[in-house]
């Protein structure tokens, strides 16, 4: 097969498909480097917030919970729902519930959320999911744990993990 005959009719030459490769491999060998520069740095855990049953408001509070031996498990509070009305010991009853006792978050009111800190107007604050507005305050005191302010993550890459 001659040069001429390897190449289509009206297709690009060789120098074209050469050139267009080597793009491909600078734009690949960027993001390679790119990548790897993400791989090597470093992650830490260095702030921490929660909100657990028990009064839990952060870790102090947890741990001095743990130390105590205590428990966050409490009777469900009549401001909550009516426990002996659902409550059966037949655990095959349908809409009912097995136990009068239950974890439940005391120590936040979701009328307590500070809109205005976190730049949301009180009406779109009203219409979030309370969890969304409880998760947005312990994250923020996750940060304030770390040390972290707003200035200082400012357009940077920085994740909070929840779980």
């Amino acid at each position: 097969m001659s040069e001429k005959s390897a190449a289509p009719v009206g297709g690009p030459d060789r120098r074209a498909i050469v050139a267009e490769a080597l793009r491909k491999i600078d734009d690949l060998t960027a993001r390679l480097a790119v990548a790897e520069a993400g791989d090597t740095e470093p992650i830490a855990v260095v702030g921490v917030g929660c909100r657990l049953p028990g009064g839990v408001d952060g870790p102090a509070a947890l741990w001095q919970l743990l130390c105590d031996e205590g428990s966050g498990i409490v009777r469900v509070p009549a401001d909550r729902w009516d426990a002996d009305a659902f409550y059966s010991s037949d655990h095959s009853v349908p809409g009912t519930i097995c136990s009068r006792e239950g974890g439940f978050l005391t120590s936040w009111q979701p009328a307590e959320f500070d809109a205005e800190f976190f730049g949301i107007s009180p009406r779109e604050a009203d219409a979030m999911d309370p969890q969304q507005r409880l998760l947005m305050e312990v994250a923020w005191e996750a940060l304030e744990h770390a040390g972290i302010t707003k200035e200082a993550i400012r357009g940077t890459q920085t994740g909070i993990f929840v779980g």
